[in-house]
């Protein structure tokens, strides 16, 4: 299974903890991993030293909309099997790219959720 995260936050928040530790387990259980994430972010750079497939894509003001037709012909024929967003504004990016590049399914992890 090819599985590629989608998460926009610039800095190490405990949402990148979790999301790198599911990427972890992920590999660990032999399927591929992939990365969306904001330039310069810290999640694009440990993903990165994880010897993750990377793509710095801005996914804030109107450079999003560029970032969803990048992002769609990046994946678009790579078998990505899941993008997988992890906060509202990603769920934007990753539907629209999920139905450009014809990924069969989308999850949305919702975090900091409290009763």
């Amino acid at each position: 299974m090819f599985v590629v995260h989608v998460d926009r936050q610039r800095s190490f928040t405990g949402q990148i903890q979790r999301g790198l530790r599911e990427v972890d387990a992920l590999r660990g259980a032999g399927h591929q991993v992939g990365v969306i994430a904001h330039p310069g972010s810290a999640l694009a750079r440990r993903a990165r030293e994880r010897g993750l497939e990377v793509w710095e894509l801005p996914m804030r003001g109107p450079a999003l909309y560029a970032s969803i037709f990048q992002a769609a012909r990046a994946l678009r024929g790579r078998g990505v099997d899941v993008l997988h967003c992890h906060g509202g504004r990603d769920q934007v990016l990753a539907l629209a790219v999920a139905k450009l590049a014809r990924v069969p399914h989308l999850v949305r992890t919702k975090h900091n959720h409290t009763m």
